[in-house]
Protein backbone atom coordinates (compact mmCIF):
# COMPACT_ATOMS: atom_id res chain seq x y z
CA UNK A 1 0.00 0.00 0.00
CA UNK A 2 1.36 3.57 -0.77
CA UNK A 3 2.26 6.15 2.01
CA UNK A 4 -0.54 8.35 2.59
CA UNK A 5 -0.52 11.50 0.82
CA UNK A 6 0.92 13.84 3.46
CA UNK A 7 -1.24 16.59 2.48
CA UNK A 8 -3.99 14.30 4.63
CA UNK A 9 -1.48 14.87 7.90
CA UNK A 10 -2.42 18.38 8.47
CA UNK A 11 -5.88 18.10 7.53
CA UNK A 12 -7.65 19.93 5.08
CA UNK A 13 -6.56 23.08 3.32
CA UNK A 14 -3.41 22.75 5.80
CA UNK A 15 -5.50 22.63 8.97
CA UNK A 16 -7.78 20.06 10.86
CA UNK A 17 -11.26 19.71 9.37
CA UNK A 18 -14.17 20.79 11.19
CA UNK A 19 -14.69 17.37 12.82
CA UNK A 20 -11.42 17.02 14.73
CA UNK A 21 -11.42 20.84 15.17
CA UNK A 22 -13.50 20.75 18.79
CA UNK A 23 -10.83 18.13 20.16
CA UNK A 24 -7.50 19.63 18.54
CA UNK A 25 -8.69 23.70 18.47
CA UNK A 26 -6.09 25.34 21.02
CA UNK A 27 -7.86 28.61 22.57
CA UNK A 28 -6.65 31.23 24.84
CA UNK A 29 -9.47 30.81 27.32
CA UNK A 30 -8.22 34.11 29.29
CA UNK A 31 -8.42 36.24 26.03
CA UNK A 32 -11.44 35.08 24.88
CA UNK A 33 -13.01 35.56 28.31
CA UNK A 34 -11.77 39.14 28.60
CA UNK A 35 -12.95 39.67 24.48
CA UNK A 36 -16.53 38.63 25.83
CA UNK A 37 -16.40 40.53 29.18
CA UNK A 38 -17.16 37.18 31.23
CA UNK A 39 -15.52 36.57 34.67
CA UNK A 40 -13.41 34.32 34.78
CA UNK A 41 -13.79 33.09 38.46
CA UNK A 42 -17.27 32.13 38.12
CA UNK A 43 -19.08 29.29 35.76
CA UNK A 44 -19.14 30.10 32.40
CA UNK A 45 -22.89 29.69 31.22
CA UNK A 46 -23.36 28.41 27.05
CA UNK A 47 -26.80 28.00 25.81
CA UNK A 48 -26.69 26.83 22.17
CA UNK A 49 -30.63 25.66 21.45
CA UNK A 50 -31.99 23.93 18.37
CA UNK A 51 -34.11 25.36 15.92
CA UNK A 52 -37.61 26.19 15.67
CA UNK A 53 -38.05 30.02 16.55
CA UNK A 54 -39.98 31.01 13.55
CA UNK A 55 -42.20 28.76 14.81
CA UNK A 56 -42.98 28.67 18.08
CA UNK A 57 -42.36 30.86 20.93
CA UNK A 58 -41.56 28.29 23.22
CA UNK A 59 -38.72 26.86 21.16
CA UNK A 60 -35.47 27.33 20.43
CA UNK A 61 -33.83 31.01 21.60
CA UNK A 62 -36.96 31.69 22.83
CA UNK A 63 -36.24 30.06 25.83
CA UNK A 64 -33.08 32.70 26.52
CA UNK A 65 -36.07 34.39 28.34
CA UNK A 66 -35.75 31.96 31.35
CA UNK A 67 -31.76 32.52 31.59
CA UNK A 68 -32.38 36.82 32.20
CA UNK A 69 -31.02 35.95 35.78
CA UNK A 70 -27.88 34.22 34.87
CA UNK A 71 -24.56 35.74 34.95
CA UNK A 72 -21.61 34.76 32.89
CA UNK A 73 -23.96 33.74 29.93
CA UNK A 74 -22.86 32.70 26.57
CA UNK A 75 -26.17 32.69 24.25
CA UNK A 76 -25.67 31.15 20.52
CA UNK A 77 -28.58 30.89 18.60
CA UNK A 78 -29.08 27.56 15.87
CA UNK A 79 -28.24 29.50 12.35
CA UNK A 80 -31.76 29.22 11.68
CA UNK A 81 -32.67 31.57 14.53
CA UNK A 82 -29.93 33.78 14.07
CA UNK A 83 -32.63 36.85 13.37
CA UNK A 84 -33.32 37.11 16.58
CA UNK A 85 -29.70 37.36 18.38
CA UNK A 86 -29.84 40.90 18.73
CA UNK A 87 -33.22 40.45 20.51
CA UNK A 88 -31.45 37.89 22.97
CA UNK A 89 -27.78 39.90 22.98
CA UNK A 90 -26.63 36.58 21.25
CA UNK A 91 -23.73 35.46 19.37
CA UNK A 92 -23.63 34.54 15.80
CA UNK A 93 -20.03 33.11 15.26
CA UNK A 94 -18.34 33.52 12.79
CA UNK A 95 -18.09 30.81 9.70
CA UNK A 96 -14.55 30.11 10.11
CA UNK A 97 -14.62 29.27 13.84
CA UNK A 98 -18.07 28.02 14.65
CA UNK A 99 -19.45 27.10 17.82
CA UNK A 100 -16.51 24.96 19.11
CA UNK A 101 -14.58 27.57 21.06
CA UNK A 102 -17.41 28.38 22.83
CA UNK A 103 -18.09 24.97 24.20
CA UNK A 104 -14.28 25.22 25.01
CA UNK A 105 -14.59 27.53 27.61
CA UNK A 106 -18.08 26.31 28.62
CA UNK A 107 -18.29 24.95 32.14
CA UNK A 108 -22.06 23.95 31.48
CA UNK A 109 -23.67 23.24 28.51
CA UNK A 110 -27.40 24.17 28.32
CA UNK A 111 -29.27 22.91 25.01
CA UNK A 112 -32.43 20.91 24.46
CA UNK A 113 -31.74 18.34 21.32
CA UNK A 114 -29.12 20.17 19.89
CA UNK A 115 -26.07 18.12 18.87
CA UNK A 116 -24.02 20.69 20.53
CA UNK A 117 -24.72 18.58 24.02
CA UNK A 118 -23.17 15.42 22.09
CA UNK A 119 -19.78 18.06 21.27
CA UNK A 120 -20.14 18.77 25.02
CA UNK A 121 -19.88 15.52 26.24
CA UNK A 122 -17.36 14.48 23.56
CA UNK A 123 -14.99 17.42 25.83
CA UNK A 124 -16.82 15.88 28.77
CA UNK A 125 -18.73 19.31 29.51
CA UNK A 126 -21.50 18.87 32.04
CA UNK A 127 -24.85 19.42 30.06
CA UNK A 128 -28.70 19.97 30.63
CA UNK A 129 -31.22 18.94 28.96
CA UNK A 130 -34.46 21.89 28.19
CA UNK A 131 -37.64 19.41 28.55
CA UNK A 132 -39.99 21.79 26.12
CA UNK A 133 -43.75 21.30 26.65
CA UNK A 134 -43.87 19.33 22.70
CA UNK A 135 -41.82 17.10 21.56
CA UNK A 136 -39.04 18.60 19.59
CA UNK A 137 -38.79 15.61 17.30
CA UNK A 138 -36.19 14.18 14.84
CA UNK A 139 -38.56 13.48 13.00
CA UNK A 140 -38.95 14.14 9.16
CA UNK A 141 -40.47 17.26 7.90
CA UNK A 142 -42.51 18.10 4.77
CA UNK A 143 -41.18 17.60 1.76
CA UNK A 144 -40.55 21.62 0.89
CA UNK A 145 -40.81 20.96 -3.06
CA UNK A 146 -44.29 19.47 -2.29
CA UNK A 147 -45.79 20.33 1.07
CA UNK A 148 -48.91 17.47 1.04
CA UNK A 149 -45.83 14.47 1.15
CA UNK A 150 -43.44 13.47 3.84
CA UNK A 151 -40.09 11.27 3.03
CA UNK A 152 -41.83 8.58 5.67
CA UNK A 153 -45.36 8.23 5.73
CA UNK A 154 -47.16 10.68 7.98
CA UNK A 155 -48.97 7.58 9.61
CA UNK A 156 -45.52 6.14 10.80
CA UNK A 157 -44.67 9.05 12.08
CA UNK A 158 -47.80 10.01 14.34
CA UNK A 159 -47.12 6.38 15.95
CA UNK A 160 -43.81 7.20 16.35
CA UNK A 161 -44.22 10.44 17.96
CA UNK A 162 -47.23 8.57 19.95
CA UNK A 163 -44.27 6.34 21.14
CA UNK A 164 -42.11 9.47 22.49
CA UNK A 165 -44.43 9.68 25.69
CA UNK A 166 -43.30 13.54 26.34
CA UNK A 167 -43.85 13.04 29.71
CA UNK A 168 -42.24 9.91 30.67
CA UNK A 169 -39.99 10.00 28.05
CA UNK A 170 -38.73 13.37 26.29
CA UNK A 171 -35.69 12.50 24.60
CA UNK A 172 -36.61 9.27 23.22
CA UNK A 173 -34.39 9.09 20.10
CA UNK A 174 -36.96 8.73 16.70
CA UNK A 175 -37.05 4.85 15.64
CA UNK A 176 -35.25 3.52 18.32
CA UNK A 177 -36.54 2.13 22.08
CA UNK A 178 -33.16 4.45 23.90
CA UNK A 179 -33.24 7.58 25.46
CA UNK A 180 -30.71 10.60 24.59
CA UNK A 181 -30.27 11.58 27.85
CA UNK A 182 -26.48 13.08 28.43
CA UNK A 183 -27.46 14.55 31.86
CA UNK A 184 -29.41 16.70 33.79
CA UNK A 185 -32.94 16.83 32.68
CA UNK A 186 -35.00 20.28 33.73
CA UNK A 187 -38.21 22.42 32.32
CA UNK A 188 -36.95 26.07 30.93
CA UNK A 189 -38.35 27.47 34.29
CA UNK A 190 -36.43 25.79 36.74
CA UNK A 191 -32.94 26.46 34.78
CA UNK A 192 -31.49 28.03 38.21
CA UNK A 193 -31.88 24.96 40.18
CA UNK A 194 -30.89 23.03 37.49
CA UNK A 195 -27.08 24.58 37.22
CA UNK A 196 -26.93 24.87 40.81
CA UNK A 197 -27.39 21.04 40.92
CA UNK A 198 -24.73 20.45 37.93
CA UNK A 199 -22.75 22.62 39.76
CA UNK A 200 -23.03 21.02 42.91
CA UNK A 201 -21.79 17.60 41.47
CA UNK A 202 -20.38 17.89 37.91
CA UNK A 203 -19.66 14.20 37.47
CA UNK A 204 -23.23 13.05 38.76
CA UNK A 205 -23.81 12.24 35.01
CA UNK A 206 -20.19 11.78 33.58
CA UNK A 207 -20.63 8.04 31.74
CA UNK A 208 -23.98 9.03 30.48
CA UNK A 209 -21.28 11.76 28.78
CA UNK A 210 -19.02 9.14 28.02
CA UNK A 211 -21.70 6.93 26.27
CA UNK A 212 -23.22 8.98 24.05
CA UNK A 213 -19.89 10.23 23.27
CA UNK A 214 -18.65 7.68 22.06
CA UNK A 215 -22.21 6.63 20.29
CA UNK A 216 -21.95 10.32 18.63
CA UNK A 217 -18.30 10.31 17.97
CA UNK A 218 -16.61 6.83 17.21
CA UNK A 219 -13.16 7.48 18.93
CA UNK A 220 -12.99 11.49 19.14
CA UNK A 221 -9.40 12.22 19.62
CA UNK A 222 -8.94 14.94 16.93
CA UNK A 223 -7.65 11.85 14.24
CA UNK A 224 -10.41 11.46 12.53
CA UNK A 225 -9.73 13.03 9.19
CA UNK A 226 -6.65 11.03 8.60
CA UNK A 227 -8.05 7.97 9.95
CA UNK A 228 -11.05 8.60 7.12
CA UNK A 229 -8.07 8.99 4.70
CA UNK A 230 -6.49 5.94 5.84
CA UNK A 231 -9.60 3.62 5.57
CA UNK A 232 -10.45 5.23 1.73
CA UNK A 233 -6.86 4.28 0.89
CA UNK A 234 -6.99 0.54 2.13
CA UNK A 235 -10.27 0.28 0.21
CA UNK A 236 -8.92 1.59 -2.99
CA UNK A 237 -5.66 -0.79 -2.84
CA UNK A 238 -7.72 -3.94 -1.11
CA UNK A 239 -11.22 -3.25 -1.91
CA UNK A 240 -11.43 -3.97 1.56
CA UNK A 241 -13.75 -2.08 4.41
CA UNK A 242 -11.70 -1.71 7.39
CA UNK A 243 -12.84 0.27 10.32
CA UNK A 244 -9.60 1.63 11.44
CA UNK A 245 -9.04 1.90 15.23
CA UNK A 246 -5.75 3.14 16.81
CA UNK A 247 -3.44 5.05 14.47
CA UNK A 248 0.45 4.36 15.20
Amino acid sequence: MQAINPSFKNGLLGGYPKADALVNNKINRSKMLLKLNLNSEKPIILFAPSWGGKYSRKSGIWNANYFKKISNLIIIPHSQDYRYAKKFNAIVPSDIDGINSYIQIADIVISDVSSVLAEAAILNKPVIQLKLPFYPGCFPEKDKRNKKYYWVSSDFIKKEEEKSDINNRPFKIAYLNEDWILGEICEPDKIEQAISIVLSDINKHQQKRKYWAEQSCYKSDGKASIRIAKMIEHFKFTGERKQIGDLN
